[in-house]
């Protein structure tokens, strides 16, 4: 039943491999959380060091040097730079 299902999914392996799924396409900005990160906590990354362990996904360290903000392109989980 399973096979089944994967057989009719619209995804390729090689796409799902390459296009992590991600929440916040189908969410609404306002509700993925906005985290403020001085410098003093860097490096960033996400998921932050307090979330649960049963809840990750791959951890990714983000670069403010461009820009003073990333998303988490798992998750949609944003990060700004603040001073301190």
């Amino acid at each position: 039943m399973t096979t089944e299902k994967l057989a009719s999914d619209p995804l390729t392996s090689e796409q799902s491999e390459t296009q992590p799924e991600s929440s916040s396409s189908m969410a609404g900005p306002s509700s993925q959380p906005v985290y403020q990160v001085t410098r003093k906590q860097l490096p960033a990354c996400c998921p932050p060091r307090d979330q649960a362990q049963w809840n990750l996904h791959p951890r990714v360290y983000f670069d403010f040097k461009k820009a003073g903000s990333a998303n988490c392109p798992y998750c949609g989980n944003r990060f700004e730079l603040i001073d301190d």
